[in-house]
């Protein structure tokens, strides 16, 4: 029997909790509340991927709710909450099964339109709206998921201030005036004839 899940109260509505539901040949619904998205919404703020915030947020939530409805071998429909996301909400959503241990044929999946009068359309808005969802979650368990790998860096030079910097120029400047280059290459002319006749000897 194909199952259909749907959003009541949209991630970004930061004031109110947000619930999930899933339905059909087995009921789930997952919650969040609003004092928790706002934390969620501020790690992505802090690491410059706000727009990322709602969308990662939902399919965070959509994968604590297949986990929790067990092994599903029927057809998904997630509703299209989030246009122009579709790829992304799909790959999410394996991916966050397989961190939660669980898997899914990404075949079974697909975002398309959850009617109103849907099982799990009335299991979410009655959900939210008595708070009384199956698994409530929190900022944690979300970020657990959804947090990612620190871009990779280069290990940053030392550095100089603009006096040491002129310092530095005026050394290797007066280094390379002492050169002479000759056929057998190149000596300081500071150093005396006997001095280079001993170098070359040992």
């Amino acid at each position: 029997m194909k199952i259909e899940i749907d959003q009541s109260i949209k991630i970004e509505q930061t004031n109110k909790s947000t619930a999930v539901g899933l339905s059909n040949s087995v009921q789930v619904s997952v919650g969040i509340s609003g004092k928790d998205k706002k934390v969620i919404q501020r790690y992505f703020r802090d690491n410059s991927q706000p727009r990322l915030f709602v969308v990662l947020t939902f399919c965070a939530l959509i994968a604590y709710a297949i986990k929790e409805a067990g092994k599903i071998e029927s057809e998904i429909t997630i509703d299209r909450e989030y246009p122009g996301y579709d790829a992304l909400i799909k790959e999410k959503v394996v991916v966050y099964l397989e961190k939660l241990r669980a898997r899914i044929d990404p075949d079974l999946l697909s975002i398309g339109l959850v009617g109103k009068e849907s099982g799990s359309h009335m299991l979410a808005y009655k959900s939210a709206k008595s708070n009384s969802c199956q698994i409530k979650l929190t900022a944690g368990d979300i970020l657990s998921l959804v947090k990612m790998k620190p871009a990779r860096t280069r290990p940053s030079e030392p550095s100089f201030s603009s006096s040491q910097k002129i310092k530095n120029r005026r050394v290797l400047k007066k280094r390379l005036s002492r050169l002479v280059g000759t056929p057998s290459g190149f000596y300081d002319k500071s150093i005396s004839k006997s001095e280079r006749k001993v170098k070359r000897e040992k």
